[in-house]
């Protein structure tokens, strides 16, 4: 993403997950503004939509964000060592431009 924001300053519009599941208003009129479009309370209630769900993510659509999974990752996190030494400090970098949005 550090590429894209230098290429094409201000066009993308960075949300962390992580953001988003704290904050899910905030973060959520902050992609409509973006977008150029209106704030509906219906955008925080899209579970209580009555229409066909066809995806795999059928079930979740039709429950609020939460964010008790947030940090499931963290039961894996010694299986993981190999990856986070390939990143390198990609990792802290992310955690620092996510606080950067918040």
């Amino acid at each position: 993403m550090q590429h894209f924001d230098e290429v094409l300053p201000g066009q993308i519009l960075t949300v962390h997950y992580e953001n988003l599941v704290e904050d899910t208003a905030l973060y959520t009129k902050r992609i409509l503004d973006y977008c150029g479009l209106e704030f509906e309370t219906s955008c925080l209630e899209f579970y209580k939509t009555k229409r066909a769900i066809r995806t795999p993510s059928s079930e979740q659509v039709r429950q609020p964000i939460y964010s008790s999974a947030k940090e499931h990752w963290r039961n894996y996190e010694e299986f993981l060592e190999p990856v986070k030494n390939c990143l390198g400090d990609l990792i802290d970098n992310y955690e620092s431009t996510r606080l950067s949005y918040l």
